[in-house]
């Protein structure tokens, strides 16, 4: 009896991790901001890469110290390094660029260590609308609404180019 649930346990042991159980580990942080390294529960790996950059970005900012302020302090507020909210700017895995619209099980292995870098400033165009990098295009730019703004810009950078 002892010698079959012994058997039984080394099978268990020897078997890798149920689909579902998959961990990843992120590398995340940006210009001026601390890197910290976290392991992301992803379940079976169907989600996209974009959720898990913005998955990476919200643990990133609730990691980060905030602002402490005392009823008489006469500086007022200092904001402490890595504080607020950052969107991913980039992905990068062991094999390159990460495309955000990817699936995790697609492009990630267990033990894959991802980077994210988060967009810490932010470029303005000539009408004041954020410059997106190309990664944020592909992952936030869907739908007629950010079709009809890439068009402006490619309208706007058509007109200036002829100037």
């Amino acid at each position: 009896m002892a010698a079959a649930a012994a058997e039984a346990d080394a099978k268990i042991m020897a078997e890798k991790l149920p689909e579902g159980n998959m961990k990843v580990l992120v590398d995340v942080g940006g210009a001026g901001l601390s890197r910290r390294r976290m392991e992301i529960p992803v379940g079976p790996g169907t989600q996209s890469l974009k959720w898990l950059g913005l998955v990476a970005a919200q643990r990133h900012a609730l990691l980060a110290k905030h602002t402490k302020t005392g009823r008489r302090s006469k500086q007022g507020a200092q904001p402490d390094e890595g504080q607020g909210f950052f969107l991913p700017e980039d992905m990068i895995g062991p094999g390159g660029r990460l495309a955000p619209t990817s699936i995790i099980r697609d492009v990630i292995r267990e033990g894959d260590v991802i980077q994210v870098d988060l967009q810490t400033s932010v470029e303005l165009d000539e009408i004041n609308a954020p410059v997106q990098t190309p990664w944020q295009v592909a992952a936030f730019e869907c739908g007629a609404a950010g079709a009809q703004r890439r068009r402006g810009i490619e309208s706007r950078e058509a007109i200036a180019a002829h100037e």
